[in-house]
């Protein structure tokens, strides 16, 4: 990777998209509708979202006991059996539907979507050819597309995804989704055309997909074309001036392409969107903010980054790690007084201050960060593992729910805060932290955590 890659944030970008097929809505219940069919009335129990899953699988269960020979039954059982994570079985009844009347769409729909996800590991065959027989039964064509050529690109068959998604597009233009997977196969291929041919059109989708447009535009960079990433990010942005992710970036590429005045004005732009916006933007915030430090302060920037280092590589020689941390105070405090907007410089100063024992010079640092970015996650839990450290494990808690709200797609804080609930005695919150931090990371690294909980959590 190049050095746009070094000195920015990457932040996420979604690849697939797996919807959940929608059962139609009934207008009455199974027991209002005496003359009910027990297919409809198996709708009508999926869609009641009063019954726990376990009980709309008895229930349907039950009809399916009375009716055997009913297609529509064992699908509708099938998704209930997923719904119990029950994958195994649920493929054995959508089989069964399919054995039974193989002109029906839905079960073949669903046998590819379970073999694509893979219980215990995936059957890309199985998947392909199963997403293959519910486009000739009549499936809603953009979405199965989509399906198979996300199957074809896992077998590392891009160019025949390609093919597969361009007529996805040609059937539903207006759905983004379908642009970001092609420029993921564009950007693997690194056929840069295909990209740009449909660029435009991505960028105007009725149901436009940003990520779409930051996978292409970091690819560009990615290259070292700057000004063509630039391009890009302006059609975006002048199609969707709200969009503060795009803005950054833009502001961004317009920095390396050497066009300062103008990546200040997005940078600004970047920040005053998403200050107004929900915290899912918040990281945009403070990227943008110390994009503009970059650009105002390069060599401010640069004794920072010095600084940042010295705290943050790994050093296995405990007394060079400890000289490092206080030559990294000794090099921030003289920045952060004269830039003492600069909250980054006081974040960074507090983690080496944290890691030397200096608590309460790090409580100083940490407090002054939230006070000028009061939304900043990563302050919010050094805080809250202090006051844990501290035993004052009630503020811990709070500190980390708080991080956890501000940082929901972070594993680690998911873990770190979980570990919180169980000194403060909070079991089940800490267990709802360990399923949130399972849905992000491979079980290996949370099974310390299930560990301690089922021995202070049980």
């Amino acid at each position: 990777m190049g050095p746009f890659f070094n000195r920015i944030a990457v932040f996420s970008v979604a690849a697939l998209f797996l919807g959940a097929w929608l059962v139609p809505a009934l207008a009455e219940s199974a027991e209002e509708a005496g003359n009910a069919s027990p297919v409809d009335e198996a709708m009508a129990i999926l869609e009641d979202e009063a019954l726990q899953p376990a009980e709309r699988r008895v229930r349907i269960q039950a009809l399916l006991n009375e009716n055997e020979e009913e297609a529509d039954l064992w699908t509708a059982y099938g998704e209930a059996l997923e719904d119990v994570d029950e994958a195994e079985l649920a493929m054995m009844a959508f089989e069964r539907a399919a054995e039974l009347d193989p002109e029906r769409h839905t079960p073949w729909f669903r046998m590819g979507l379970l073999a694509k996800r893979g219980t215990p590991s995936p059957d890309l065959e199985k998947a392909e050819e199963a997403f293959r027989n519910a486009l000739e039964t009549g499936a809603p064509r953009a979405r199965t597309l989509n399906e198979l050529a996300v199957t074809l690109a896992l077998q590392n068959r891009m160019q025949q995804a390609v093919g597969y998604w361009e007529q996805a597009i040609e059937e539903d233009p207006e759905w983004g989704v379908l642009y970001n997977n092609l420029f993921r196969a564009a950007a693997n291929l690194g056929d840069e055309a295909l990209a740009e041919r449909h660029v435009d059109a991505a960028i105007q989708a009725e149901r436009f997909e940003e990520n779409a447009i930051l996978l292409y535009g970091e690819y560009l960079a990615g290259r070292g074309k700057f000004p063509e990433a630039a391009s890009v990010y302006r059609r975006a942005v002048a199609e969707h001036p709200g969009a503060a992710r795009l803005r950054y970036y833009f502001g961004v590429a317009l920095e390396e392409a050497g066009e300062l005045e103008e990546a200040e004005h997005q940078l600004r732009a970047a920040m005053a969107i998403a200050s107004e916006a929900d915290d899912e933007t918040m990281d945009v915030m403070q990227a943008a903010h110390f994009g503009l430090f970059r650009i105002q302060h390069p060599q401010a920037e640069g004794r920072f980054q010095n600084a940042r280092r010295l705290v943050f590589e790994e050093e296995t020689n405990t007394n060079r790690a400890r000289r490092n941390l206080e030559r990294a105070i000794r090099e921030l405090t003289p920045l952060v007084q004269e830039h003492p907007e600069f909250w980054n410089g006081f974040f960074v100063r507090g983690v080496a201050n944290r890691r030397l024992n200096n608590r309460e010079e790090a409580h100083r640092d940490f407090r002054r960060v939230l006070e000028l970015v009061p939304n900043e996650p990563n302050a919010t839990m050094e805080l809250a593992l202090m006051k844990r450290d501290e035993h004052e494990f009630e503020e811990a808690a709070e500190l980390a729910d708080r991080a956890v709200e501000l940082a929901p797609r972070d594993p680690i804080f998911a873990i770190n805060a979980s570990l919180i609930m169980i000194e403060a005695d909070r079991c089940e919150r800490a267990w709802e932290l360990y399923r949130a931090a399972m849905r992000m990371v491979p079980e290996e690294h949370t099974a310390f955590l299930r560990e301690e909980l089922e021995v202070r959590c049980p």
